[in-house]
């Protein structure tokens, strides 16, 4: 700022009949818009480019108090204040609208005040206040427009311009669920018992706090792009000009999504309930107090609340005795944890079938990381018993590898070994073909069975040539996809009472001469569940 400052200076107030009376707003837009020198006793807005940094003024030529509100909107201000005192003056020239000559005593001036955020901010002094005072602000977040409001001793006596606020101005949070919290907060000094002038408004938003009334109005409707006021410099066309440049460089802040600011007035009522909130998400809640009369707000300070999680439910299933789980392991989801509750020392029987490549089956005590139980690598179907086991949590893992992804398992656990309803494939589970029994249309063929009870059935089908079969099949599969779909059912028999590794054989008959055939087992257990073993492709001989 120049040491050197000539302004123009329209009366504010004009004295009729021996009463005071203030100019109506209009003199005081002239007065800012022409020389950027902010009126007394009037709310003024200025439209401010982000990282751009304006300034306006203010004399004081009266020692006594002064305030000045400023009340940033669309985004936070740095904002500063720097003094200079004045040393000497000349009279006013004998034009009224002609302001004397100011020469400050200090050219670099002293900062009595310095601000940044995006909260109504006031600068206030009280004593040895004549001088002049020079507003720094530079929007930091985007442009935006601010409020001004000068207030001086002489304008004491009137009315509050800004609703008051309670000594604790803290919004309260009295109660946070999952999908709703209630606030509270103090009654404004304003209020009256009758003819209550003071009504109460509250945004709630999981994107920003609106520190400010304007802020809230902003971002709900948007900014408009800045214009020149009706009143404003000589109308020259310079001026047009450079409104012109400024308004290409503004980018005002755009209204955001309907739902993404909640808007309510309350009127009077000093408690607010929101249930529209969702859970383990955190809120801002502002709340404002507006003069009906003024349309003038002060904003309580901010809350932020975070609502209640969901419960977790625990990723650990508990297996019921003799319940048969299916698992489908994905790329994401390698794992599957369980856990079986022991009452009793007992004995415990775990059937577990890999329907397609290989798993982990680990066994715990107390943990997934306590005393390590059982661990063992799982082809196809296998039975486990373990014995004496102490009344506790036992924890089981079923793990798959990477590379061997997408595959299914099964696993069945209970303290009866009759209750594991599975079917249980012996180690060497291939059907084979008995020496010395084939001739032009019978042959033998023969398998090894477990000791349990169990039911097969023999499947035949002709093929045109011999095939491999597929080495990862899914033998959990869904019957349309079994390799016995297409097959001639040829027997079913129950066997009870083998022995282990026993062989059973059966004699097949009525084929053709010199044909391929397919011959499949399947071994069944309760309701619908069953188990391929290994298929054979043999020929019967030529007929002689």
């Amino acid at each position: 700022m120049s040491d050197r400052i000539a302004a123009r200076k329209l009366p504010s107030k004009q004295v009729q009949t021996g009463h005071d009376y203030y100019t109506d707003v209009n003199t005081d837009d002239f007065t800012y818009d022409t020389n950027k020198v902010l009126p007394e006793g009037s709310e003024v807005k200025a439209y401010l480019l982000v990282n751009e940094t304006i300034k306006v003024l203010f004399l004081i030529e009266e020692d006594g108090p002064v305030s000045l509100k400023i009340t940033p909107c669309a985004s936070a201000v740095e904002s500063s204040v720097l003094y200079k005192s004045i040393s000497d003056s000349k009279d006013y020239e004998d034009d009224p609208l002609f302001e004397e000559q100011v020469k400050p005593t200090n050219p670099a001036g002293i900062q009595l005040y310095s601000y940044v955020g995006s909260e109504a901010h006031t600068f206030q002094r009280s004593v040895n206040s004549t001088g002049i005072y020079t507003v720094f602000l530079r929007p930091i977040e985007s442009d935006t427009y601010v409020k001004f409001f000068l207030r001086l001793k002489k304008f004491a006596r009137d009315s509050t311009f800004y609703p008051s606020l309670p000594r604790n101005s803290a919004v309260r949070a009295d109660s946070i669920r999952r999908k709703s919290f209630t606030v509270s907060w103090n009654r404004s000094q304003d209020e009256t018992p009758y003819g209550n002038i003071i009504t109460y408004c509250v945004s709630v938003s999981a994107k920003r706090s609106s520190d400010t009334y304007c802020s809230l109005m902003s971002y709900m409707f948007g900014d408009k792009l800045p214009v020149a006021s009706k009143s404003r410099g000589f109308f020259f066309a310079w001026e047009d000009e450079v409104l012109k440049i400024f308004q290409s460089k503004a980018r005002p802040v755009k209204k955001v999504k309907p739902r993404e600011i909640h808007y309510t007035c309350v009127g009077t009522n000093t408690k607010y309930i929101y249930t529209q909130a969702r859970p383990g998400k955190t809120y801002y809640i502002n709340v404002y107090a507006i003069n009906k009369r003024t349309n003038m707000s002060s904003a309580y300070k901010k809350l932020e609340v975070t609502t209640k999680k969901r419960k977790k439910r625990d990723r650990i299933r508990k297996l019921r005795d003799g319940k048969l789980q299916e698992l489908e392991f994905k790329k994401s989801k390698l794992r599957f944890d369980f856990k079986y509750d022991l009452k009793n020392t007992s004995d415990l029987f775990l059937a577990v079938h890999s329907c397609t490549g290989k798993v982990t089956l680990k066994v715990t005590r107390g943990s997934l990381r306590g005393e390590s139980v059982l661990v063992k690598k799982v082809k196809r179907s296998s039975m486990f018993t373990l014995k004496d086991l102490k009344a506790d949590t036992y924890f089981i893992d079923i793990v798959s590898r990477q590379r061997d992804v997408p595959k299914t398992a099964r696993l069945v656990v209970s303290k009866k070994q009759s209750k594991l309803r599975y079917p249980i494939l012996p180690r060497k589970s291939e059907v084979f073909l008995v020496d010395n029994s084939t001739t032009s249309n019978s042959l033998t063929i023969g398998w090894r069975v477990t000791k349990s009870r169990r039911k097969f059935c023999i499947y035949q089908k002709e093929i045109l040539a011999r095939r491999k079969r597929r080495r990862n099949y899914n033998q959990c599969s869904n019957k349309s996809q079994s390799p016995v779909v297409d097959s001639k059912k040829v027997k079913c028999m129950i066997v009870r009472h083998q022995k282990p590794n026993m062989v059973l054989n059966h004699q097949i008959r009525n084929l053709k001469s010199n044909t391929l055939y397919q011959f499949d087992v399947v071994i069944q257990l309760g309701k619908g569940y069953s188990l391929l073993y290994n298929s054979l492709q043999t020929a019967t001989k030529q007929h002689l």
